[in-house]
């Protein structure tokens, strides 16, 4: 009985595919009764679910699917489970019920990505990125049909492979087909009906021995394409991860999805440099790997306090850190942020020369600048892609790192203006900058403590509110 289950299964799925529903309907019926409630009756049910959404008799259709779910949960046969959702999904939106669409739909996601079902989940992602427009979630359709392209160009075409391998048999099942037709018109040519049994018995035995070539045939390559997935997965995820330890997550997108990103101005950054005074003297008297050692535990403390304020490391150049504010992504408090984190990198490196001097080792004298302004950003090189910015902010921050003082944050006139009402600072007057000229320049003491505050933490809150300023395309 499961044997011809099985044909009557496959035979109904060919008439489905050339719309003839009549007979469809027919061989999976007569499927069903060969199989009973068994693992095989699955592919049925779900072939009824889409002939009756296709004719709109949505109660029906909804019975088998629902059929098919319950069986394939109860069997734990997760493809069907993901078939199954899927059908019912496919219900609801040409009921024009999109909402409950996408649940059926998201319910399917998370079994068809355990078990890598590439073929489902592209055909999945397709259907969710079309609800998701009729529902007006722009963003989310926007998503899926982003991984509905990535997906569609790494699978080949199952359905086509089939068609192709079955077109020889469907052309002869219905040439025979319309042989008995004739022959069935006159009942008094029983030898003749025999024949025509014997025939069928044998068209289906050929047809079950295509079959389960064409299934091994789909079976190898499915395999195939799973273990060349993972692979091509894997060295997806190496590059992404390699691109972020470069570039800032939006840019790294950018330049996955177009291949290139475009240089964007931007009206206003904050930016940071810090250099350590006297480098070379204390470097000399240093090994290589006490050097490097150093400088690491300096610039990963720097990563993490950056990263703390929502900042944006750019680059080191030797023992100078330069890292900057508002980039790529707007952020009103970035200002702030900038100066907070320039603190906290002092009050870092005085613990760090506690340290050091217990251990009978030099201090470390490290300088610090910050100016805000605008800059241009963009991504350079072929082989190694650098995300820098340029502009006469970046050279008025070095500038006023240069012009600093050791254990001092530097900051320029316009950095004083924004924080003045929420922080201590003093002036140094107008001091003169390389190929710049003169500079009002300030070094930042710290919080501002309001009146009745002696901890110095709790700050004033009529601090000037930053710009926000979007990137604008070069």
């Amino acid at each position: 009985m499961e044997e011809s289950g099985t044909i009557c299964v496959n035979i109904g799925t060919i008439y489905f595919e050339k719309d003839n529903d009549e007979q469809a309907l027919f061989y999976f019926n007569k499927s069903l009764k060969a199989y009973g409630d068994s693992e095989g009756s699955l592919n049925a049910y779900n072939g009824l679910g889409k002939i009756y959404r296709k004719e709109e008799n949505y109660e029906l259709a909804l019975q088998n699917h629902q059929k098919a779910l319950a069986l394939a949960e109860k069997l734990n046969n997760k493809i069907s489970i993901v078939q199954s959702l899927m059908g019912l999904a496919n219900v609801y939106v040409k009921k024009g019920d999109y909402p409950t669409a996408l649940q059926y739909f998201r319910k399917a996601e998370l079994p068809a990505l355990e078990i890598h079902a590439n073929h489902e989940i592209k055909d999945l992602y397709q259907e969710m990125a079309l609800a998701y427009s009729k529902t007006k979630d722009y963003s989310n359709a926007f998503k899926y049909q982003t991984l509905f392209s990535s997906i569609k160009d790494t699978l080949y075409n199952i359905d086509t492979d089939k068609k192709l391998g079955t077109l020889q048999f469907d052309f002869d099942l219905q040439k025979k087909q319309g042989e008995i037709n004739l022959l069935t018109k006159d009942m008094a040519l029983t030898d003749i009906k025999l024949k025509r049994q014997q025939f069928t018995k044998k068209v289906l035995i050929v047809g079950l021995i295509l079959v389960l070539l064409i299934a091994l045939l789909i079976f190898r390559n499915y395999r195939i394409k799973v273990r060349t997935h993972k692979i091509l997965d894997r060295q997806k995820g190496e590059i992404e991860s390699l691109l972020l330890n470069i570039l800032p997550s939006e840019v790294a997108n950018e330049l996955q999805v177009y291949g290139h990103a475009i240089p964007r101005n931007y009206e206003f950054v904050s930016v940071m440099f810090t250099d350590f005074k006297g480098f070379t003297a204390i470097a000399d008297k240093m090994s290589p790997e006490e050097l490097i050692q150093e400088l690491n535990t300096c610039f990963v403390a720097f990563d993490d306090i950056i990263g703390k304020y929502g900042l944006e490391k750019r680059k080191t150049i030797g023992d100078s850190y330069m890292c900057a504010g508002g980039i790529p992504t707007a952020d009103e408090h970035h200002v702030e942020n900038m100066v907070k984190a320039s603190l906290e990198i002092c009050h870092f490196i005085r613990q760090y020369n506690q340290k050091r001097n217990l251990e009978g080792l030099e201090s470390w004298d490290l300088r610090i600048g910050v100016h805000v302004g605008p800059v241009i950003a963009g991504v350079v090189g072929k082989k190694k892609y650098a995300y820098d910015i340029w502009g006469s902010t970046v050279n008025i921050a070095s500038r006023l790192e240069s012009n600093g003082m050791p254990g001092k944050v530097n900051i320029s006139s316009s950095v004083f203006e924004l924080i003045k009402d929420k922080y201590s600072c003093s002036y140094r007057g107008k001091i003169n900058a390389k190929n710049i000229g003169d500079i009002d320049m300030y070094f930042l003491d710290g919080m501002a403590v309001i009146e009745g505050d002696e901890t110095g933490i709790n700050t004033n809150e009529n601090s000037k509110t930053v710009p926000d300023l979007q990137g604008q395309e070069k």
